[in-house]
């Protein structure tokens, strides 16, 4: 390293952002996304990339360096007065190395640190001046103050947030918040927060209501109102202080019953993007429908009503769609699946693009000709190996993951719709339980995603760490993923050779 020591404050708050300043520093670009690539040392223990440098410091490097003056001292038999505590604790030295370069690591590790606390005292004695503030009147000033500044927000933050915080100070004693109560204070704070947030929302809710008026109407979501309430920068945070403010509340769920809200979420709800508008209104749906069953929601039936009348309605376009196909081609559905001939010509078939040309999902039957930014992924099985001692010098074994897919597709969101489906069965299933039905029932334990050109990125990132999570479930797989995949795919390709020799020396 070209600089030593460096400063924490250049180089960021955790260990990770070391790690990643090594790697900057080094050309080593292509692990700066990969944590197990490398690890850091500090007083001969692997330190977690999750933790923050100045915990390290206090609680590992100074303890270990103050063990160390204190062993000095003893030897040469010093005085305790004598040891050098007087001046500072060294810089942190941090040994970085490759994992498994060296073999198995041999050092402990440490995953977790003791956050910082000062010793506790009663605020009632440590905060017992405040009542100096009550006693000569000066808990009805501060509120007068806040009521007078509030009027213009923007002009007086600096000097509303001052008055604030000294309010703040001043109710660390009981007798203060008793007082402040009574004075009505409660109300005026209420008030003040909600101008706050008109100011800093930009818009007020009301406003993102109206934009999404058009909800309802044939082809709304091709009109300018709805492409412009999805790019409001507050509809995400509204729609997640709403989930805040609803959770075991039954004032605020009926509120948003009664403004007739929930067709706006569940509108919102389908929505793919980078602001996660639809998951966020998912997740606020979700709990209005007391999905995690803590009795936290309760529009269980308003909510399932819409969602059943939505999966029903793309199931009839769906046939629609199917029936203007064959009536293309000169044929007509009878009896369920059988297909009858109307026409012996088929006139236009060259024009005709079905999508069966390319992915689609087993449920809605439509891939990305139709949903072109709806992610498709595919049901796979995967299990944790061990390759056995001596394949890198590890005694224990490296373990990987093997996969096999028979390649059956589904959208996500058609996988999520299956699996809420399934959990609301009088006999519940499990989510991999009903994938393995849908699978044909084979076993499947994760959904590979398989992206689209017009898939948005983050999507498909957000459902990648998914299916990693999904697999280190099943145990820790060592190695970064480019080298769990590499594996993977060897193993595949081995096991596909052994079938072809078998069959080829019993037939």
């Amino acid at each position: 390293m070209t600089k030593n020591p460096y400063s924490s404050a250049e180089i960021g708050p955790l260990m990770r952002d070391v790690k990643n300043k090594i790697c900057h520093q080094l050309d080593l670009a292509g692990l700066l996304e990969d944590d197990f690539s490398m690890e850091l040392l500090v007083a001969g223990n692997i330190i977690s990339l999750d933790l923050s440098i100045a915990q390290v410091y206090e609680q590992v490097w100074k303890k270990s360096n103050s063990q160390s003056s204190s062993a000095l001292a003893n030897s040469t038999l010093l005085a305790s007065s004598a040891v050098a505590s007087s001046r500072d604790c060294p810089p942190m030295v941090v040994t970085y190395r490759l994992q498994g370069l060296d073999g198995e690591a041999t050092e402990p590790m440490i995953k977790e640190l003791e956050e910082d606390r000062e010793e506790s005292q009663d605020p009632e004695i440590e905060f017992a001046i405040a009542g100096a503030v009550r006693s000569y009147g000066g808990l009805e000033m501060l509120l007068a103050m806040i009521q007078r500044l509030r009027d213009d927000f923007k002009s007086n933050q600096e000097q509303l947030v001052a008055v604030l915080d000294l309010l703040m100070h001043c109710c660390k004693i009981r007798e203060n918040r008793q007082a402040l109560l009574k004075l009505g204070a409660l109300g005026l704070l209420l008030e003040t927060a909600r101008r706050a947030f008109s100011v800093d929302a930009m818009e007020p809710a009301e406003g993102i209501l109206d934009s999404f008026a058009v909800i309802g109407k044939t082809g709304y979501k091709s009109t300018a109102e709805w492409a412009s309430g999805l790019k409001l920068p507050s509809t995400p945070l509204i729609l997640s202080m709403l989930r805040g403010l609803s959770i075991g509340h039954l004032l605020t769920q009926k509120s948003i019953d009664e403004g007739e809200i929930l067709p706006v979420l569940h509108a919102l709800e389908g929505v793919s993007g980078e602001n996660e508008i639809g998951a966020r209104a998912e997740n606020l749906l979700d709990t209005l429908s007391n999905k995690e069953g803590k009795g936290d929601g309760f529009l269980e039936s308003k909510v399932k009503m819409l969602r059943d009348a939505t999966r029903d309605e793309m199931r009839r376009r769906a046939l629609r769609k199917r029936e203007q196909l064959l009536q293309g081609l000169g044929m007509r559905q009878e009896g369920g699946e059988r297909i009858v001939v109307t026409k012996p010509s088929l006139e236009g078939l060259d024009d005709v693009q079905e999508e069966e040309e390319g992915l689609a999902c087993m449920v809605c039957r439509e891939g990305y000709s139709l949903r072109p930014t709806d992610l498709l992924g595919v049901y796979s099985y995967s299990k944790r190996v061990n390759l056995g001692a001596g394949t890198s010098g590890n005694a224990r074994g490296e373990c990987v993951y093997t996969t096999v897919s028979y390649f059956n597709c589904i959208h996500f969101q058609c996988h999520q719709e299956a699996k809420r489906a399934d959990a609301a069965l009088r006999n519940p299933k499990k989510e991999w339980e009903g994938a393995t039905l849908r699978n044909n029932e084979s076993l499947c334990n994760a959904l590979f995603p398989v992206r689209g050109p017009s898939v948005p990125l983050a999507q498909y990132v957000r459902y990648v760490d998914q299916y990693w999570d999904n697999l280190n479930a099943l145990g820790r797989g060592d190695g970064s993923r480019l080298r769990l995949l590499t594996y993977d795919i060897v193993l595949v390709m081995i096991c596909l050779f052994v079938t072809v020799c078998l069959r080829l020396f019993y037939f």
